[in-house]
């Protein structure tokens, strides 16, 4: 069992996020094709029939506003987590991941129900996604799932990040260099937050369908979307739940290897300008 309340055991040396931020979003263009997977397996219950043409204008449509704002979201995420999760107020270190993710859902989930009808195949671009839910339900629609949204984030964000701290300096990786720690640990401690977090993230990406009216006749509430989807699966609800499941933690596991890869290459460097930008003691 994963107590995301536990204090981190070390806090990134950087307080700002624009190192992670970066990181996310060059990852995030490595894995957008099969972020498009998952989202088909827990919308429609199937893969995506494309060409290869049809593929590349469907990257084209939606590769740019995925890196973009998970590059954002990740950048003002971590702004947030990096100083708490340092904070010398035990309840501030550990509250990092849950309060740092309420903060930043305000633009994240939004972001996040627009890419995925995107990816869904529904809309020309992350603005006209989701102004299809917005012309259905005012500006409120975008936040649906929010609860769902949150607890996710809460749990995966966190466990994920503080996994990685906490084992990264174990005798097994003290001989690797730290983008190796990176890739290997980065991958496994990612494929495991999504693992145990996908079912709300397929009850995510069925609100943000129905909710867009393109489901014929599927209301978005919760009991509606168990109903048609346990129905779906034979009656099997972890199937259910848990579909896409494989696509999500392949994607996770590759994007959060990356991502603390280029992390642990970049945040150095970030470090180094910093420190050269820091006004010298005595100086004029």
């Amino acid at each position: 069992m994963i107590v995301v309340a536990a204090k981190a055991p070390s806090a990134p040396t950087a307080s700002h996020g624009f190192a992670e931020g970066a990181a996310r979003a060059a990852s995030q263009m490595l894995i957008y094709c099969i972020e498009t997977l998952k989202i088909h397996q827990q919308i429609y219950g199937r893969l995506p029939a494309m060409s290869a043409s049809q593929w590349a204008e469907h990257i084209g449509r939606g590769m740019f506003s995925s890196v973009v704002s998970s590059g954002l979201v990740f950048g003002a995420y971590y702004s947030a987590y990096n100083r708490l999760a340092a904070s010398s107020s035990h309840l501030l270190s550990a509250l990092a991941g849950p309060v740092s993710t309420v903060a930043t859902s305000v633009i994240k989930i939004p972001m996040g129900n627009s890419m995925r009808l995107l990816q869904a195949g529904i809309g020309q671009n992350i603005v006209d996604s989701g102004s299809r839910i917005v012309r259905l339900h005012g500006f409120r629609g975008l936040y649906g799932g929010y609860a769902l949204s949150v607890a996710e984030d809460a749990i995966e964000w966190d466990a994920r990040e503080r996994l990685y701290q906490s084992l990264k300096g174990h005798a097994v990786f003290a001989d690797l260099p730290p983008i190796t720690v990176g890739v290997v640990l980065g991958a496994l401690t990612g494929m495991f937050a999504a693992g145990i977090t996908t079912p709300f993230d397929t009850l995510r990406s069925q609100i943000a369908y129905r909710s867009s009216g393109a489901a014929a006749g599927g209301a978005a509430q919760l009991g509606a979307i168990m109903r048609d989807i346990s129905a779906a699966a034979g009656g099997n609800v972890p199937a259910a739940l848990f579909r896409g499941a494989r696509y999500r933690m392949l994607s996770c596991g590759v994007k959060s290897g990356l991502f603390y890869a280029i992390l642990e290459a970049i945040r150095p460097a970030a470090g180094d300008i910093r420190a050269s930008r820091a006004p010298t003691v005595g100086g004029r």
